[in-house]
């Protein structure tokens, strides 16, 4: 008689009870601890975070500011109508519109208000009656050709309380705005 030997059975996978090993978890008392150490530092770079983004507020609204006189004139353009930019300083706010007498419509018009601890500030040697709407607010107005009235504004004063100042003025060429110092300014220079 032949004996053979029979295949020997494995298990490919355990069976029964096995041990589970338990994951170290964060107790109460630490997590305190943490979010003790983060408020602290968060306290200390406050004033400094507070800062820059009072920084980028002056710079987001001169590059908005900048913006809507372009669109003005391409505005303008396009529609074939003259195009009022009002700036009321004492509200903060500014807009966008096509001038008293042509149509208006939501997609021709803007509105804005400036940031809270930002204000205008307009140089009142440089207006005259031209450059007041029939608002009585200082205005720039943009010409069916793109081009800049004579009667508006020279420039306009976008100041921060805590930061500085940015100035958008009327460009070399008078074709545009753009953000200018008035050390670089020939014209602020000359003034009395």
């Amino acid at each position: 008689m032949v004996l053979t030997a029979e295949p020997e059975v494995t298990m490919t996978l355990p069976t029964g009870l096995s041990r589970i090993r338990h994951r170290k978890a964060f107790t109460l008392i630490e997590l305190i601890v943490v979010m003790g150490l983060l408020a602290a530092i968060l306290g200390v770079a406050a004033p400094t975070l507070s800062g820059f983004f009072g920084g980028r507020a002056l710079k987001e609204e001169t590059r908005r500011l900048l913006a809507l006189t372009q669109h003005g004139s391409n505005q303008a353009i396009n529609e074939g109508v003259p195009m009022v930019m009002w700036i009321e300083e004492e509200a903060g706010e500014y807009g966008l519109r096509p001038d008293t007498g042509y149509p208006t419509n939501r997609y021709n018009t803007f509105h804005y208000k400036l940031h809270d601890n930002l204000s205008f500030k307009i140089d009142t040697t440089e207006l005259s009656a031209l450059s007041l709407n029939t608002g009585g607010t200082p205005s720039i107005f943009f010409l069916p050709d793109g081009s800049i009235s004579e009667s508006s504004l020279y420039s306009v004063m976008i100041k921060d309380r805590r930061q500085g100042e940015a100035r958008i003025a009327q460009s070399y060429s008078r074709l545009d705005y753009e953000v200018r110092s008035e050390k670089d300014d020939p014209l602020v220079q000359t003034r009395p």
